[in-house]
């Protein structure tokens, strides 16, 4: 960003007493750039050159600046309606963090503003300014990325796309803004496995920036079938698929799962600030009193009751917030028949919490002659949990139809570096 201006959003109390979207508008001059914070999970700009600039016009009254403090960091120079004042901000690893600077705005008239001094410590390896956000009395107002539409949505310009997230989505949505891409090590896999002319299974699909990029990839004979129970997010999606000029997609409000049934997603308030790709279906949803209610049924059921072959399956991705298990007992014919390649991840902590263990996962997909590569498609062998940990990673599971060749490809060449080196 170059002499731009932006948004700052938080929560606060509606007129009727509910959640709702407050609002600060800032400008800035200067190279700065976006990320999302280690430390608040948040967006967040940053910048390193010398003069670079962000002012602030607020409500009169006391606020808390949030800057990181790091190894990179610089000192800033920060301008409020009483003073001016510079502030070191390098910290070692071990005292890296948030630091919350006092400061007291006098109304709009006299922004509040920070700026990069462009000096620092001799420790410290660069002059950056991270601006994390601001505290008022009303609680905490961070970085918005996007375009807003509205009161309650943004249109994000991505590499594979435009899409449409609801504000309040701190998960895909921020990412999607910061990055222009989610996940791009699921992209490149997409891209490799992926064929023209397959069927393909999007099984958690959001608000649907994967099934956009596999929507491209099968082309105009192929076929994506797009599953999302939440209600807000299949709403997205659908809008994302329209916005994108995606006519081979198929798109489903429901879950999958190892048989049919009517379950209950957690509950989740969409006007707070939160990932909602993180929502998954209650292990005990059935009988739950709270929560979006869901049809869940088997793949094998779904490709039944529309016509489609279960052999054409070529491609099944999932990320449905530990059902993966469930969703593979309901997919038996698939797996049989199509041998498809199966993309998925694994969430130790979370699949005990839904009711079985995750190394279940690996001994079905290993009972059907699958093996299994990761991210960086290196040979993936099945580590061990600690028990306690919130460790996650994706699995990428191949059948013998395309394994051998996947394997090759991608260890050869890491030998014949080796050895050149």
């Amino acid at each position: 960003m170059v002499n731009a201006t932006g948004r700052l959003i938080g929560g606060v109390a509606g007129p009727d007493g509910a959640p709702a979207i407050g609002e600060l508008e800032y400008a800035c001059a200067g190279d700065w750039g976006v990320r999302i914070s280690p430390y608040t999970r948040r967006a967040t700009i940053y910048a390193e050159a010398a003069g670079a600039w962000l002012e602030l016009r607020l409500p009169p009254g006391p606020w808390r600046l949030l800057l990181t403090r790091h190894g990179w960091s610089g000192r800033v120079l920060v301008r409020d309606a009483k003073a001016y004042s510079i502030h070191d901000l390098y910290a070692t690893q071990e005292d890296s963090g948030i630091l919350e600077i006092p400061v007291v705005s006098a109304g709009e008239a006299r922004p509040l503003r920070i700026e990069v001094t462009g000096t620092r410590q001799e420790a410290s390896r660069n002059c950056q300014i991270w601006f994390l956000g601001l505290r008022g009395d009303g609680g905490v107002f961070y970085p918005e990325l996007g375009q807003p539409l509205g009161p309650v949505c943004r249109l994000i310009d991505g590499i594979h796309g435009q899409f449409m997230a609801l504000r309040t989505d701190t998960g895909v949505a921020d990412h999607l803004a910061a990055n222009r891409v989610w996940e791009p090590d699921s992209i490149r896999i997409f891209e490799r496995f992926v064929s023209d002319g397959q069927v393909v299974a999007d099984v958690g699909a959001n608000i649907g920036h994967h099934t956009v990029v596999l929507s491209r990839l099968v082309g105009d004979q192929g076929r994506v079938l797009a599953f999302e129970p939440q209600m807000q997010m299949f709403n997205l999606l659908n809008a994302n698929l329209v916005l994108n000029g995606c006519r081979n997609v198929i798109p489903y409000r429901k879950g999958l799962g190892a048989g049919s049934a009517t379950m209950r997603m957690y509950p989740i308030n969409y006007r707070s600030f939160t990932n909602f790709g993180a929502l998954g279906i209650q292990p005990d949803g059935a009988a739950a009193a709270q929560g979006e209610t869901v049809a869940v049924e088997p793949l094998d059921a779904v490709l039944t009751a529309e016509g489609i072959d279960h052999a054409a399956v070529g491609f099944l991705k999932m990320d449905v917030q530990s059902y993966e298990f469930y969703v593979l007992k309901g997919a038996r014919q698939v797996l049989e028949k199509a041998r498809p390649v199966v993309y998925l991840e694994i969430a130790p902590r979370s699949m005990r919490r839904a009711g079985y263990d995750y190394r279940d996962v690996y001994r079905l997909l290993e009972e059907l002659g699958y093996d299994f590569l990761d991210d960086a498609q290196a040979p993936h062998v099945q580590p061990e949990w600690d028990g306690e940990s919130f460790d996650e990673w994706n699995v990428l599971a191949l059948p013998e139809r395309v394994r051998n060749a996947a394997v090759i490809n991608t260890v050869l060449p890491r030998l014949e570096l080796a050895q050149a080196g």
